[in-house]
């Protein structure tokens, strides 16, 4: 953090709230990339259940096919669901982002206005 003995007390406390913001969005960025791959995982998870199940479906044994189809339907769910996670935490990420933007603007204005 930059200070003088003209730094007004206002900025310095605006300063201090663009670092906290800092570190909300790096926690965001941290999440969306967890979610990311948590989505990638399920997502071969499932093409590889449906696969399974397209092999057991041609071999005949009922009782392992429906077996399979489950564990497929469960698999594809579970991605679907992840990928909503995923959109919900990069929305959140790109909101903090922007909000962030926004405020840093805001500051710099007042950092940079001539005095009156």
């Amino acid at each position: 953090m930059l200070t003088n003995a003209h730094t007004p007390v206002c900025f310095l406390q605006y300063e201090s709230a663009m670092e906290r913001m800092q570190k909300n969005k790096l926690s965001h960025y941290k999440k969306t990339m967890e979610s990311k791959k948590s989505y990638e995982q399920k997502c071969k998870e499932a093409d590889e259940a449906e696969q399974s199940f397209e092999r057991m479906s041609t071999s005949g044994n009922q009782k392992q096919t429906e077996k399979s189809q489950n564990k497929a339907k469960q698999c594809r769910d579970a991605a679907y669901e992840a990928g909503d996670t995923l959109f919900a935490t990069e929305l959140i990420f790109f909101s903090a982002k922007i909000y962030q933007h926004a405020n840093f603007d805001s500051i710099n204005q007042i950092k940079w206005a001539s005095p009156i």
